[in-house]
């Protein structure tokens, strides 16, 4: 009878994430996960048939971060703002929000940012501004925030505009919404 692992396919999941979140997609290795469970990768592979199939795990473990991010911020004045936690986390989760552009995994990733970007559309309805709007320029204010925010999150991520408080990329945000809905 073979030995009982020491660890579950979620505590292998949680070291490659965390390997990412802390060194960067390509530190993601079979060695550097057995490492910090100090283990063979053996074990591994009982768990994951390839390394492209733990890969995607993780892959989905920090888009359901970055979702909770979304999910979950507001605006100093309570507003919930998907956009403003899209922002955040590329800000606050630069390896991160690295992987998501990583070209092996393209199929996972167009998949995910259509559900993320879904979910900013749905915590519009909420937004009395939206609601006023007819269907053309709801689709057209959704479409400049997620172009607005994706941009902003890129050139925070990079560090070109690094030096924006939390509550300097709020006002960034509301401003670009408000100059969508009135015009510049």
């Amino acid at each position: 009878m073979p030995p009982k692992q020491k660890f579950t396919k979620e505590d292998i999941v949680e070291a490659g994430f965390n390997i990412v979140r802390e060194q960067g997609w390509e530190a993601l290795t079979q060695r550097s996960i057995a490492q910090k469970l100090n283990a063979s990768i053996g074990p591994i592979y009982s768990y994951f048939k390839s390394m492209s199939s733990l890969e995607e795990a993780v892959i989905e473990k920090a888009y359901e971060l970055l979702l909770h991010h979304m999910i979950n911020a507001r605006t100093k004045e309570g507003h919930a703002s998907p956009g403003f936690g899209y922002v955040l986390f590329a800000k606050n989760e630069k390896k991160l929000f690295k992987c998501f552009f990583n070209e092996k995994h393209t199929e996972i990733h167009q998949k995910r940012f259509q559900d993320l970007w879904q979910t900013l559309r749905e915590a519009k309805k909420n937004d009395p501004d939206y609601s006023k709007l007819s269907d053309r320029k709801k689709e057209g204010l959704h479409l400049n925030s997620v172009i607005f925010c994706y941009g902003l999150a890129i050139l925070i991520n990079i560090s070109f505009y690094d030096e924006f408080t939390d509550e300097e990329i709020s006002a960034l945000i509301l401003n670009a919404k408000r100059m969508f809905l009135e015009g510049f």
